[in-house]
């Protein structure tokens, strides 16, 4: 099967999905769900600054980086920045990714309909 290779967007969020999540992917329909879940459209690289802004407070409640100390009995611990696929609404997206090395391969028929 032939892959197509995308570089993530200089100024865009990061952008991966495993091929197993690709073949869920209706690819005659641009609006299909799973699709719209990971593969973002050109609308989501008009950014505002408010969007950047962790949206969750966490940085706020961050005692040390990758940890997130909000409630006396939890903690969240941000043990990677790397995931397998990056979910458009991600609250994170702001934290995940690597700008040099992130790489999407999938194939083909996944993004030649928009």
């Amino acid at each position: 099967m032939k892959k197509r290779v995308l570089k993530k967007p200089a100024e865009g969020f990061p952008l991966a999905i495993t091929p197993y999540w690709a073949s869920l992917f209706d690819p005659e329909d641009p609006n299909c769900p799973i699709r719209r879940q990971a593969v973002p459209v050109k609308d989501e690289f008009i950014v505002s600054p408010h969007e950047m802004a962790d949206p969750c407070a966490e940085d706020r409640d961050s005692p040390a980086p990758h940890l997130v100390h909000r409630y006396p009995d939890r903690a969240l611990l941000l043990a990677t920045d790397h995931c397998a696929m990056y979910c458009r609404h991600c609250t994170r997206r702001r934290l995940v990714g690597d700008n040099e090395r992130l790489r999407l391969v999938i194939p083909p028929p996944v993004l030649t309909r928009q």
